[in-house]
């Protein structure tokens, strides 16, 4: 993925930063590897927006919408 269609997102911004102790991160920890996501730009404009999640399950990530509806849409292309 060329870096300009990949960011590394916070899963906890630093306004939320009080939440981090739900995944045993110090407050200070807003930029622990711990706390970051290497995501496709699209699908982090999504999490942000809210439009889907991504949660730990048997030891994968999984994505999981939120806004159903974007169900239909392409969020990014894979290369």
């Amino acid at each position: 993925m060329k870096s300009r269609q990949a960011v590394t997102a916070h899963i906890y911004p630093k306004s939320k930063s009080s939440h981090m102790k739900f995944s045993g991160l110090n407050l200070s920890d807003t930029n622990h590897p711990r706390n970051c996501l290497r995501l496709a730009t699209e699908i982090e404009h999504a999490f942000d927006k809210k439009y889907l999640t991504i949660i730990e399950e048997n030891g994968q990530l999984k994505i999981f919408l939120l806004n159903k509806t974007i169900s239909s849409q392409r969020i990014t292309t894979v290369s």
